[in-house]
């Protein structure tokens, strides 16, 4: 808990960057700038979304026990003990380690091949479905959700596939930031094909409103994409356009 407590300036930073992803990434597919039309409440509450705060909440859990291993803390000293013992035996023996091997096996030591192996299935697969089978890619949305799932239980279980903090512990820097934007894009993605749905006339919301006098309502061309507290965003899928309308003129707004 201490740990979590030290983390959170940190963790607030990440939990704005995934809010931003999941605010700027929808509505830039319908070529609105949203910034300039939300307030920064709105943007600091930008996570709260269901998507968002329960991929930071088990990133924020995974990476605790990732920094937290109980298995593998007291091994570290042990492991370094052994490792200096072995360094000492190969220098009187007069074994030396030309320097570029050395750089070679440290790069490959530390490349996190769980993590990429997992990135390279979800790219694979989805490739697959969507050329082979034409399968659409929001149709895919669950199965990126199971492959971020897994992706944190990599992070969650790394202790144990890596059998060694000392290695995760140098190397925490490169793993926090590949994970804050792999879930980036992860969010990204997910609001992406939110947005792919509302561009093929799928949408669970109807509305209907009159706004200065005249009456304006969803249909199968005309698509509610979201809004703010100070605007209101349609889609029209004939044209490709956006209306937006502000809220203060809106008279009346029925929600179905």
């Amino acid at each position: 808990m201490k740990k979590i407590v030290e983390y959170v300036p940190i963790i607030t930073v990440c939990l704005i960057y995934f809010g931003f992803c999941n605010l700027h990434y929808y509505y830039k597919e319908f070529n609105i700038d949203i910034y300039h039309y939300i307030s920064n409440t709105e943007i600091l509450l930008s996570f709260l979304p269901t998507i968002v705060l329960l991929a930071s909440t088990l990133y924020v859990f995974a990476y605790s026990r990732l920094i937290n291993h109980p298995d593998f803390i007291k091994k570290d000293e042990k492991i370094k003990s052994n490792q200096e013992i072995v360094e000492n035996n190969n220098i009187e023996e007069g074994e030396e380690v030309k320097p570029q091997q050395k750089r070679i096996w440290r790069i490959l030591s530390t490349f996190p091949v769980p993590l990429f192996l997992v990135l390279f299935i979800q790219i694979i697969i989805s490739v697959i479905l969507t050329r082979c089978f034409g399968f659409k890619t929001y149709e895919l949305q669950d199965i990126n959700l199971v492959y971020a799932f897994l992706f944190l239980s990599v992070i969650y279980f790394s202790s144990t596939l890596f059998k060694n903090q000392k290695l995760i512990n140098d190397n925490i820097l490169l793993i926090t930031i590949f994970s804050v934007i792999y879930l980036g894009n992860q969010i990204s993605t997910y609001r992406k094909l939110d947005a792919d749905k509302i561009k093929d006339g799928i949408s669970n919301r109807k509305i209907v409103f009159e706004y200065s006098g005249k009456k304006i309502s969803t249909s199968n061309q005309n698509i509610y994409i979201g809004q703010t507290q100070s605007h209101l965003f349609l889609y029209n899928i004939k044209d490709k356009s956006t209306n937006i309308y502000k809220t203060e003129n809106i008279d009346f707004l029925n929600i179905k």
